[in-house]
């Protein structure tokens, strides 16, 4: 018996079903994601990894089936709150090694999420951000 409570359940996905014409991509889903959980998502190309990642987040609707982030269906308007909590980043082919960004640039992004793309980020904005480098202990390389 699980000592895990459906409270602590992140993101739940029931008899979840994609298709892309008619070639199914996810097929009968069912996962339960906790609190304080750890996953990995493994399978050759093609397999449907990023497409359960997308349906995961909403970004993706399923034909058939239930998705939910913290409670709340993905098909609802999810709040602001529950969107900051999760963070994307989709897979790149191509690499710019000459695009002018640093570390702490590319940290700082994700602020404007909440402050908006047309607004300059205040200096708790930036706070916010260095202090997320200092947890993963890469505040050094902020300047790289």
């Amino acid at each position: 018996m699980s000592s895990k409570s459906t409270k602590d359940i992140i993101i739940c996905l029931k008899d979840v079903n994609v298709v892309y014409g008619d070639l199914a991509a996810l097929y009968d889903i069912n996962l339960d994601v906790h609190k304080g959980d750890f996953i990995g998502i493994c399978g050759p190309n093609g397999s449907g990894k990023t497409t359960l990642l997308k349906t995961m987040i909403g970004l993706i609707e399923p034909i058939t089936g239930y998705v939910s982030l913290f409670g709340k269906d993905v098909k609802d308007n999810i709040p602001k709150e529950t969107r900051f909590r999760f963070g994307y980043v989709p897979q790149i082919t191509d690499i710019d090694r000459n695009f002018p960004a640093l570390v702490k640039d590319v940290v700082e992004m994700g602020r404007y999420a909440k402050a908006g793309l047309v607004k300059s980020l205040t200096k708790e904005d930036k706070e916010k951000a260095m202090n997320a480098l200092e947890i993963v202990e890469m505040d050094y390389a902020a300047d790289r």
